[in-house]
């Protein structure tokens, strides 16, 4: 299987909610999955928990920063039990965690605290 890459704007977190799958291949090109009547698209996500990181097994590490990271969805191995499919627990995607577009209300001359200092600079529209 591979995941979709996904996109979310920065919130502080490293939780990722968008979980949706790119292929399901059962070595057979998905015919077999196919058969059973499991697509992406129906595929059950339910109890998978995804977050964004860098690295993947043991070295993974969780990431709550901007930028291109590593994707890691746990909870996998119960998804398709009930139709006899062994899956592996964890695997990985892609995804990019983006800063939030710049505001501003007209609030010029603000002071925005940032790394225990402060900055002067009135905030910009973009």
């Amino acid at each position: 299987m591979t995941f979709t890459p996904v996109t979310k704007i920065y919130d502080g977190t490293d939780t990722n909610t968008d979980k949706q799958l790119a292929t399901l291949n059962d070595g057979l090109g998905g015919t077999v999955v196919a058969a059973d009547g499991i697509t992406t698209t129906n595929f059950n996500m339910t109890g998978v928990t995804s977050r964004y990181g860098s690295g993947t097994g043991a070295s993974f590490a969780s990431n709550v920063n901007a930028g291109s990271r590593t994707v890691e969805y746990t909870g996998l191995a119960g998804t398709l039990s009930n139709n006899n499919y062994k899956i592996v627990d964890t695997q990985y995607g892609t995804g990019d965690d983006h800063t939030p577009p710049h505001r501003s209300d007209g609030l010029s001359g603000a002071q925005v605290g940032w790394n225990g200092r402060q900055c002067d600079e009135g905030l910009r529209r973009q």
